[in-house]
């Protein structure tokens, strides 16, 4: 395949269907690009049973960090300072009403005291309902005008050092590994970036 060669898909967000186009294009790994199909673990488990190189986190991280709820504790144990939480009553008002398995600011509502935090913790857990499938609501603290930087980050496997040289092995996300030797019939790399 060439470098202006396309591979028609039926869907950017079809994790088999990546997978496909990936595999046609005799990729070595797939990088979901940033933003859906990033947080996606469907995506990051299809790829890696494709034995393909998933390069971002392994599907059980990606799964913790989905729901908001389990990843403000897996940061809490290990020592990350977040935003309160917890009840009404006990963070006070104002707070932020945030969809527990959402994400993209759906499910996500300011709540001052009063008959209207009610109404808005009610609208909160519909949408969260109808964009993720998932009632649940996680309240916060609300901050004004926070400052916040999200980067996306990458780490070697344990005990397997990274070299660029010809007969080395790249590791993978989950302990996959892709080879980074010559064949016989070169392959591409693919990226797929979410829209």
């Amino acid at each position: 395949m060439s470098a202006g060669e396309t591979i028609e898909i039926a869907s950017s967000l079809d994790a088999h269907e990546i997978v496909r186009a990936a595999q046609e294009s005799r990729a070595d790994a797939v990088h979901p690009g940033y933003g859906f199909l990033a947080e996606s673990s469907e995506l990051a488990a299809a790829v890696q049973a494709a034995g393909l190189c998933w390069v971002g986190p392994p599907p059980a991280a990606l799964r913790a960090g989905g729901d908001k709820t389990a990843a403000k504790e897996i940061a809490l144990a290990a020592g990350v300072p977040v935003v309160p939480g917890g009840m009404p009553k006990e963070i006070g008002f104002p707070l932020l009403v945030k969809a527990a398995a959402g994400g993209g600011g759906r499910g996500m509502r300011i709540c001052a005291p009063g008959a209207t935090s009610t109404a808005a913790i009610e609208a909160a857990g519909r949408e969260a309902r109808t964009a993720f499938g998932d009632g649940r609501l996680l309240f916060e603290r609300y901050l004004e005008r926070p400052r916040h930087i999200e980067i996306p980050a990458a780490r070697r496997q344990p005990r397997a050092p990274f070299s660029p040289s010809a007969s080395a092995s790249a590791p993978c996300s989950g302990g996959t590994r892709s080879s980074w030797r010559r064949r016989p019939r070169p392959r591409s790399t693919a990226t797929f970036v979410s829209g």
